[in-house]
């Protein structure tokens, strides 16, 4: 007798993201912020990352950001690296992310750990943590579009 074995359901990727998401917002709902921007984040009071900035506060919980913007996130280096001990060779992981909006927020994050997605975790959340405000102008040497000059011109 010939057993016939279920097909397994093939996952499409825009079907992962949407899991992924639901994942994420989960995670959200059950943040209990720690710090005072969390609780005012979750309070209402500050509603973009441009306040943050402005008033130069230091984001202190990757959840932060995670609920004022969505962010996409790529690993830009990803390191295999080895320590000598007297048993042996031992290896650990060191992993560099970028996130960002691509629309002026960036950061950076390395992280260390003797295994790979542990490592790439705590990279994302340090570089949340590091996000920056980048600003952009048309490109051209000879514009100034953005930014206000002020000066005389000498002799």
């Amino acid at each position: 007798m010939v057993e016939q074995r279920r097909k397994r359901r093939v996952e499409t990727p825009e079907e992962r993201a949407l899991r992924a998401e639901e994942k994420k917002k989960a995670e959200l709902a059950k943040w209990v912020p720690k710090t005072e921007l969390g609780k005012k984040v979750i309070a209402g009071t500050v509603t973009s990352m441009d306040e943050i900035i402005k008033n130069n506060q230091p984001i202190l919980e990757s959840e932060i950001v995670d609920t004022l913007m969505p962010l996409q996130e790529k690993m830009i280096e990803f390191k295999k690296t080895t320590r000598v001990v007297r048993a042996g060779r031992k290896f650990s992981f060191r992993v560099s992310v970028l996130v960002g909006n691509k629309n002026g927020y960036v950061g950076v994050g390395t992280a260390k750990d003797l295994e790979k997605w542990p490592a790439v975790t705590k990279a994302t959340r340090r570089a949340k943590l590091n996000l920056i405000k980048v600003r952009s102008g048309c490109g051209s040497w000879e514009c100034i579009c953005g930014y206000l000059l002020q000066g005389e011109q000498g002799l």
